[in-house]
């Protein structure tokens, strides 16, 4: 993680994962919405890793398959479908 505020880095993840939850709950079947919040929480699982909080870092992988659980994937072309 490079050097700087984390005080000022979690707010402002917070704030923006706050949005991505809303906007993936209103669409469940909106793709994109799913993968931002699914890249969100995987990069706080990085973020938890680099600072060495193994369990932390677990719990947002684990978090992250939530927006992608109950999606259903049409196979044949690989977007979602409602």
């Amino acid at each position: 993680m490079a050097q700087g505020d984390l005080a000022l880095a979690l707010r402002s993840f917070t704030e923006s994962k706050t949005i991505r939850e809303r906007l993936s709950a209103s669409r469940p079947a909106h793709a994109a919405w799913q993968r931002d919040l699914w890249v969100s929480y995987g990069e706080a699982g990085g973020s938890q890793r680099e600072e060495r909080h193994a369990a932390d870092a677990q719990g947002w992988w684990k978090t992250a398959y939530d927006p992608l659980a109950g999606m259903n994937f049409d196979r044949t072309t690989t977007t979602a479908c409602a």
